[in-house]
């Protein structure tokens, strides 16, 4: 990848992108610890956060930064996850707070695959709460789906090759990418370079990072996304109906 694409990709990613990823923490005896990614989402007028399903727990209150200063309590009213696939969807009761922009998904419509994925989230090394205060950066994994692992990978997975060699993170200059612990419910997005246009479409959600073949990410293909909102719309409208 070049300078000039990487850095095309950057500024989508700090113009608008960066709106979609949120950061999911948990406090637990006054520390506060990141779980994960979230990805906020719009679909038919309604509002969600999908990610991975082990990111998230009925059993504890989950919390987004909705500030460099401030989090706020996960304002969901439903929970949902997918049997037998880590995935986990809250159906939200209201907006996110201040910067936060849902991504509009049609379910409906085809994701072309254009075998080129960035990967969005918050790495845990670089995400941390301290201080009153969020020091986060939001960091972008390239890479292509040619990549034939050496474990087990089901049908609703997409394998996706991973190397932390150094490479273009936001500047000029050449860095080494940070282990992706954190990143589980981040946005993977199938996209296309034409000149200055940088055209993209939700593709799954990762959802591992394969520590024993450490070249080696793992995500959760859109079908299976879209079938799991599709089954929550359902249940949402029918309630709604009552």
């Amino acid at each position: 990848m070049t300078l000039e694409d990487f850095t095309l990709i950057e500024q989508n990613i700090e113009n608008q992108i960066h709106k979609f990823v949120i950061p999911i923490y948990k406090i637990k005896e006054s520390k506060i610890k990141l779980l994960g990614t979230g990805f906020y989402l719009k679909v038919e007028s309604k509002f969600f956060i999908i990610t991975a399903e082990h990111v998230l727990s009925e059993t504890y209150d989950v919390f987004y930064a909705d500030s460099m200063e401030h989090l706020s309590t996960i304002p969901y009213k439903y929970y949902k996850k997918q049997e037998n696939i880590d995935l986990g969807l809250y159906y939200l009761k209201e907006q996110l707070k201040n910067f936060y922009v849902p991504f509009e998904l049609d379910i409906t419509k085809k994701t072309l695959d254009k075998n080129k994925y960035f990967l969005l989230g918050y790495p845990g090394t670089k995400s941390v709460y301290y201080n009153n205060k969020m020091h986060s950066a939001l960091k972008t994994f390239i890479t292509t789906k040619d990549f034939n692992p050496k474990i087990d990978v089901k049908e609703f997975e997409l394998a996706l090759s991973f190397t932390r060699q150094k490479t273009y993170i936001g500047t000029n200059e050449r860095q080494r990418f940070p282990l992706p612990y954190g990143m589980s419910g981040g946005p993977v997005f199938t996209y296309q370079i034409d000149g200055n246009n940088l055209t993209y479409s939700l593709f799954g959600i990762l959802t591992r990072y394969d520590v024993e073949h450490d070249k080696t990410l793992i995500a959760t293909r859109i079908e299976f996304i879209n079938e799991l909102i599709r089954r929550a719309l359902i249940e949402i409208y029918k309630h709604e109906t009552r």
